[in-house]
């Protein structure tokens, strides 16, 4: 089902995103700071290596960032601040997306997890890059944190902005 956008809507959700991006940067600053302050090289296997840390990252951030703003899109429909879309179902790939903000957001982690880690995981393979000094390697998670942002927070928004 093809859901037409208006213009105020577009732009609430190129905002939201926007905002969204800059907001998963700076956690994932913090964490990969806390995380991994006292390495000077991470590496990119083991439990405390880039591998793992990019497949946490992608579920977390996916799964919270995403309720964050499905819950404060929801309440400025209801307050009227942003119009409800028209279509009452939405659908992505053919499939219903749940009506329960959490388990759209789980259905995202999860998704985002096993589609986008391996072939982050695989990109550091075939680059044949083994370890990151530290401050590169906290530059990049920011980059990648507001990409992982980027990607699935459009199509859970207009999810929220169809919900009755």
């Amino acid at each position: 089902m093809e859901i037409s956008l208006s213009t105020a809507h577009k732009k609430y959700i190129r905002n939201e995103v926007l905002a969204g991006c800059v907001i998963n940067a700076l956690l994932a600053f913090a964490f990969t700071f806390m995380l991994f302050r006292n390495h000077p090289r991470v590496r990119l296997w083991g439990g405390d290596g880039i591998a793992l840390d990019l497949l946490v990252t992608l579920f977390m951030l996916t799964l919270l960032a995403n309720v964050a703003v499905m819950l404060i899109t929801r309440k400025r429909v209801r307050a009227g601040r942003i119009p409800r879309l028209e279509s009452s179902a939405l659908k992505v790939m053919g499939f219903r997306l749940p009506r329960n903000l959490f388990l759209r957001a789980l259905l995202a982690a999860v998704l985002m997890t096993a589609i986008i880690g391996p072939l982050s995981i695989g990109a550091f393979v075939a680059l044949e890059i083994s370890s990151m000094p530290f401050w590169p390697f906290v530059a990049f998670k920011m980059v990648y944190g507001s990409v992982v942002g980027a990607l699935s927070a459009p199509v859970l928004l207009r999810a929220v902005l169809t919900d009755e």
